[in-house]
């Protein structure tokens, strides 16, 4: 069962490694040694069944889109990255110009009367085209121009289908103009910021959400029952201590914060850098952490990659000097009138839970430790808990988040009947890490 299991990730593995922006040859080199390895494995997979149908399973491999990935990577080699690699393009065109023309059809020569409703549809659009700029009236004369207009104005709906007006956001930009003070009267701490090492930007509403809570209510409403001893920890052992998730917590002395009330988030916006070109800027991801409400029982808090030593940098180390957790809380202090902050409070900071890798034979023969699982190639999780069976969980800075991460749960024989989309993370304890 394990070389079916090998085998079948190994063909994911193919199809993952084809998806990279730049195909090396060192990406060719994986791509070719994956898929060699699943043909290796093809008759364990029939063996153990895994290779089903709606009848059972299937005892052979008639899949002709299946023997064409052979040539991929000499086609790769021989004529260089194509242009298209995925077909959401080209699916998309053919739903839009085909399908749905076809399914208004009377089933009778389709060609002709997709061809007309095409052209029927292009001479409606440039029919109300020529009537918007003609109520519009002459653009041409400038001499009359507003220059207090605003800078972004709405696009008319009918330039909609002509060109596309979105620029991509940039919150590494954001955060050095409020830092160079082109915007004095931002708010503090400002909403838009980025990591140290330049390699993760935030981003964060202006207002908070509803009334300032204090410690208490915060912890109540996010069923986090150790969220004051964490922040008197984070606050006992300063800024300049060594970032700690889940550790032994100092005794803490008899400390008065001088504050009474926390501002709450419910969500960030994380924007990050591409893995291959550093200069290129990805979509950035809405990261939650939500108090219970509805369907989500226990809360909403996404899963998240936070840097605990900086020495390492993501995502060049890889997991060294990181730790995978679960974003609970997002807050910032309200000092007293007349008081100032704590030391390391005058900043956005997290509640965090953390997750352990499950340690795996070195694949080198060497000791167990952090490896991936090696029929899967993905790192295996366990929430950490503390003796009392309490999760282990502590205050971190915000910047220190590097990524938001996928978690997948790792049923076993028999998967939990409470499982759900909105459920997974707090009814599991084990978990594969996506790649």
């Amino acid at each position: 069962m394990v070389v079916a299991d090998q085998g079948t990730s190994r063909i994911v593995n193919f199809f993952y490694y084809g998806q990279a922006p730049e195909l090396d040859d060192d990406v060719l080199d994986q791509m070719d040694h994956a898929l060699a390895t699943f043909h290796q494995c093809k008759s364990a997979i029939l063996k153990a069944g895994v290779r089903k149908g709606k009848n059972g399973p299937i005892n052979n491999w008639h899949i002709p889109k299946l023997e064409f990935l052979q040539s991929v990577v000499p086609a790769i080699r021989a004529n260089g990255v194509p242009l298209q690699w995925t077909a959401n393009v080209t699916e998309h065109a053919h739903i839009t110009e085909v399908k749905d023309p076809a399914s208004n059809s009377n089933n009778q020569g389709y060609e002709a009367q997709i061809c007309r409703h095409l052209d029927r549809r292009d001479k409606c659009h440039l029919f109300n085209l020529a009537t918007s700029m003609e109520t519009t009236g002459n653009t041409e004369d400038l001499d009359g121009d507003d220059l207090d207009a605003p800078d972004h104005q709405e696009p008319h709906p009918l330039l909609a289908g002509l060109s596309s007006g979105r620029t991509a956001v940039n919150y590494f930009t954001y955060s050095a103009s409020l830092w160079d003070g082109k915007y004095p009267n931002a708010p503090t701490p400002f909403r838009t910021f980025t990591s140290e090492n330049k390699v993760t930007a935030f981003h964060l509403n202006r207002d908070h959400v509803g009334h300032r809570v204090t410690i208490e209510d915060a912890s109540t409403r996010f069923c986090v029952p150790d969220l004051k001893d964490a922040l008197l920890a984070f606050i006992q052992r300063g800024p300049t201590s060594p970032l700690t998730i889940g550790g032994r917590r100092p005794k803490l002395d008899d400390i008065q914060p001088a504050f009474t009330y926390l501002q709450l988030w419910h969500s960030v916006r994380i924007q990050t850098r591409s893995y291959h070109d550093s200069q290129q800027l990805l979509e950035p991801e809405t990261v939650k952490a939500e108090p219970p409400k509805g369907v989500w029982k226990s809360g909403r808090g996404d899963p998240v990659l936070v840097n605990i030593d900086d020495d390492y940098h993501w995502p060049r180390s890889g997991l060294a000097g990181h730790a995978i957790c679960q974003l609970k809380i997002i807050f910032c202090v309200v000092p007293w009138a007349g008081f100032v902050a704590p030391a390391g409070t005058d900043q956005f900071l997290a509640y965090v839970q953390r997750f352990d890798i499950v340690s795996q034979p070195d694949p080198e023969g060497g000791a167990n430790g952090p490896f991936p699982e090696s029929s899967t190639g993905m790192f295996q999780l366990k929430r950490s808990r503390r003796a009392d069976g309490s999760v282990r969980g502590d205050i971190v800075p915000l910047h220190r988040v590097r990524a938001r991460l996928e978690l997948t749960p790792r049923f076993g024989k028999v998967a939990n009947k409470k499982l759900t989309s909105a459920t997974s993370l707090d009814y599991c304890e084990d978990f594969w890490l996506d790649k």
